[in-house]
């Protein structure tokens, strides 16, 4: 597991630019709470030993998440996963969600070198059931599984391929619901393939200090099944340190999704804004919403952008691992598909929306720990807005 993790191989011509990055490739797989690479004399002159030492930590890992809204109440959820299975390096992952809002049960493998060769390889059976009655008044339940892989081109740029089948059930839709929801009640089959190519070159994907992310993804459904559209969305976010512990942040994400064929696409496959997504507006908070019912209609377009400072707390003990965070979301959402039999009155609007916050970041021994307080700043009359975030977790 830590050897296939280097850049370098018997034989190789030393480098050490290909040492460091192996070191960081060691401690990206997150096994370890130290790694040390150091170079030792070999049994010749010309020869050279890389001797590591590391320091093992739990790769057992659960998690807790929390939220909290005016309109939804307290939600949760918990994952199980191990990162390093039977320490061949296997992730497995079994995530549960309960609230009551939403249960999701989600099961998942990846081998991340399939057939010792170095392509990853996984799957995933998962079990959605969301209640939205307080979003959109209706419920909906999918149940399916995905295949997927992923490849390196080189040291930074990677590809992954999906491709899902599910069905999902749109139900329980209330009798005062938007005509263009009440339209959509039923069972639907999507099948999507999918198509991911990242570039990354952070130096550590937690608690980032420099470097940048940058992924496109592209998906088509309908090859089978009763869906029709083509998705993609584009995200960036590069970091700076400014200062020693004070690190800068700016992303953002766009993505459009569009049907073919003489369909229309449903609800589920549209994008809704809020919460995680944009904070100081709850799910599904921004976008089209319907005029009388104010059920969120969810949107064919979307920009996102967040500008983030992170920085140690003053008169707090370094080694407490507190951090305090200043940040701007901004964002829209828009466009929406009715019929021109459909009288229906929508609320749409490509108004920037903007919230500005403060949290609150403990890196705990049992895992970080975060809050965050939003206000939004610009927004339009029909926005349900949501102020407290909070997420937690730990290890095992």
């Amino acid at each position: 597991v830590l050897r296939r993790e280097f850049r370098l191989a018997e034989g190789d011509a030393f480098s050490t630019a290909k040492v460091r990055r192996s070191q960081q490739r060691l401690r990206n797989l997150g096994f370890f709470e130290k790694v040390d690479v150091s170079a030792a004399p070999g049994s010749a002159p010309d020869k050279t030993n890389l001797e590591v030492q590391v320091v093992e930590q739990s790769t057992g890992e659960i998690s807790f998440g929390a939220g909290y809204s005016s309109t939804a109440g307290i939600v949760g959820d918990i994952s199980i996963k191990e990162r390093n299975l039977l320490g061949k390096g296997q992730e497995l992952r079994l995530g549960l969600s309960l609230g009551t809002l939403s249960t999701v049960i989600d099961l998942g493998f990846t081998e991340p070198y399939f057939m010792d060769r170095q392509v990853s390889a996984g799957f995933d059976i998962f079990r959605t059931s969301n209640d939205r009655q307080n979003v959109a008044s209706y419920s909906d339940r999918s149940l399916g599984f995905a295949l997927r892989a992923g490849w390196a081109y080189s040291e930074h740029l990677r590809q992954l391929v999906r491709y899902t089948l599910r069905q999902t059930d749109i139900y329980n839709v209330q009798f005062w619901a938007s005509p263009i929801i009440q339209a959509q009640a039923g069972t639907q089959v999507v099948s999507e393939l999918s198509e991911t190519i990242l570039w990354d070159t952070r130096d550590t994907r937690l608690n980032t200090t420099k470097g940048f992310l940058v992924r496109n993804t592209v998906a088509v459904a309908g090859a089978i099944g009763t869906e029709q559209y083509v998705r993609t969305t584009a995200d960036a976010v590069y970091y700076y340190s400014l200062f020693e512990d004070v690190v800068a942040s700016i992303g953002g994400s766009v993505g459009l999704v569009l049907p073919y064929g003489g369909s229309y696409v449903r609800l589920n496959n549209l994008f809704f804004i809020g919460g995680d997504t944009l904070r100081g507006f709850a799910v599904g908070g921004i976008g089209p919403r319907d005029a009388g019912t104010t059920d969120s209609l969810g949107g064919q377009y979307y920009y996102t952008g967040t500008a983030e400072l992170s920085y140690p707390l003053p008169f707090v003990p370094k080694e407490v691992a507190l951090l305090g965070k200043a940040f701007i979301d901004i964002g829209s959402l828009w466009g929406v598909q009715t019929s021109t039999t459909n009288t229906t009155s929508v609320l749409d609007s490509q108004l920037m929306r903007v919230a500005a916050g403060i949290g609150i970041q403990w890196v705990s021994p049992f895992g970080p720990i975060r809050i965050d307080y939003a206000w939004p700043v610009q927004y339009e009359p029909w926005d349900k807005q949501q102020n407290i975030r909070f997420s937690f977790g730990t290890r095992f």
